[in-house]
């Protein structure tokens, strides 16, 4: 399964610029913890870059701003973790330097869509506003790279990729809830 789109957004200076969102199939995210080592969790999720197809932990990195991420969920009441292995070194984490911001990448599970989805709103409202505030002062064009990924009742997953501008990211909630009722 691959879906993509397109919405225009607002630009500095007065333009519309494109956002865009794909959808695609992704690997069964308990069964990768298994594989990997890692401690079995739901809930909501921040997920090592490169773990879809990494054979070792030593193969992914976190993105730099994972744990300040995770730090402003728990400063809002939201439980939410950064994935590490159960045993030996930690996944490292990677600095990167650029006109985009590269987000962690968020699991959410089928259970806290169905019992507590206002979480994910207020989950991505955070996401949103940190990446407004990375930009600030910025000159250019901001853009936010983000991955969500979400689990269905039978525990298969799905992937939303977006790239836009970062007032966008507080509106994926809508496509989120979509995919998690297919």
């Amino acid at each position: 399964m691959s879906e993509s789109s397109s919405s225009a957004g607002p630009e500095r200076g007065g333009g519309r610029r494109e956002a865009s969102i794909s959808i695609e199939d992704y690997p069964r995210v308990s069964t990768r913890l298994r594989e990997l080592g890692f401690e079995v969790l739901g809930g909501l999720l921040i997920l090592p870059t490169g773990f879809e197809d990494a054979t070792a932990p030593a193969e992914m990195c976190h993105v730099s701003d994972a744990s300040t991420i995770q730090k402003l969920w728990t400063e809002a009441g939201i439980q939410g973790e950064v994935v590490q292995p159960k045993e030996g070194p930690k996944v490292p984490t990677l600095i990167q330097h650029g006109f985009s911001w590269i987000a962690p990448t968020i699991f959410v599970s089928s259970m806290l869509l169905t019992e507590n989805p206002s979480v994910v709103a207020v989950a991505l409202n955070i996401v949103g506003n940190y990446a407004t505030d990375f930009f600030r002062g910025r000159l250019g064009r901001p853009e936010v790279r983000l991955r969500v990924v979400t689990e269905d009742t039978n525990g298969n997953c799905t992937e939303l990729s977006y790239e836009g501008p970062p007032e966008g990211v507080r509106d994926l909630r809508k496509s989120i809830e979509q995919i998690a009722r297919k």
